[in-house]
């Protein structure tokens, strides 16, 4: 069973694969090339990247909860697969050289253009000017940390996979 599971995983990987050529399976579709321009482990990483940065984005705000005019700040979550990989493409920075002597390096490393935004919907400002709802931040933080912990097991489910198919 776990032989015909693997089988078949492998087959659909390769029918959708970029690399399929035209007329080489009776299933594939000609476009399927282009309208496949993400890699499912790059939008994972991108998702835990982003869920990440927005776990630090709340646990300021819940810092900063008894602070005179603190205005609270949110991470927007994609809602498709096809925002998370357009905000993948911007996010580059490079590595910095600090002396002559070291050696050049122009590749590109993943992070940098994450931002956060002011809270456009407070559920409540205080007297203070402050508009940071502790319950509110706590449930965000709640369900931010379920979302990181599905999207991790999803990308350790991924290398799994891989790695059985490299041992077989």
């Amino acid at each position: 069973m776990k032989r015909l599971c693997i089988f078949l995983l492998c087959f659909l990987a390769f029918i959708t694969t970029s690399l399929a050529k035209e007329n080489h399976l009776t299933l594939y579709k000609p476009d399927i090339r282009k309208q496949r321009k993400h890699k499912t482990k790059d939008l994972l990483v991108a998702y835990l990247e982003r869920s990440e940065f927005r776990h630090k984005v709340i646990a300021q705000n819940i810092a900063n909860v008894n602070t005179p005019g603190y205005k609270a700040n949110e991470v927007e979550m994609p809602d498709n697969y096809e925002d998370l990989n357009n905000g993948a493409k911007v996010r580059t920075i490079r590595l910095r050289r600090t002396s002559a002597a070291h050696i050049a390096n122009n590749n590109k490393v993943g992070g940098g253009k994450l931002k956060a935004v002011k809270l456009k919907d407070p559920h409540e400002v205080k007297l203070n000017g402050n508009n940071v709802s502790l319950s509110q931040q706590m449930t965000k933080l709640s369900q931010n940390q379920q979302n990181y912990n599905m999207a991790l097991k999803a990308y350790t489910a991924t290398n799994n996979l891989l790695s059985i198919l490299v041992e077989k």
